[in-house]
């Protein structure tokens, strides 16, 4: 559905290939719709950002590091260090429920 909006979008020229996003939950489903896109579209014209959530928001992190006051390095918490990271932090979060 979301493939066949992407093609469509472009077809029509209702957008131009990379003013378009579309997140998937999973790495599968973006390779997936990027090749059915690829397949759909004439060549050259897919520009399209076809990303995961994760790998949008990596994206965006990256982007604006230093405005967050943060270099950019970015690494994947074990499961030790999330529970550390959640009880060190969770006070500070304007939370009425948790």
């Amino acid at each position: 559905m979301l493939t066949a909006r992407v093609v469509h979008l472009i077809a029509a020229g209702a957008a131009k290939p990379h003013e378009i996003l579309a997140v998937t939950f999973t790495e599968k489903a973006a390779a997936g719709m990027q090749e059915r896109v690829d397949l759909n579209t004439p060549l050259g014209l897919n520009d399209a950002a076809i990303k995961t959530f994760h790998g949008f928001g990596d994206e965006v992190f990256r982007e604006f590091a230093l405005e967050l006051g943060r270099s950019g390095e970015l690494r994947v918490l074990s499961s030790a260090e999330q529970v550390i990271f959640v009880r060190e932090h969770l006070y500070d979060l304007p939370l009425r429920r948790y």
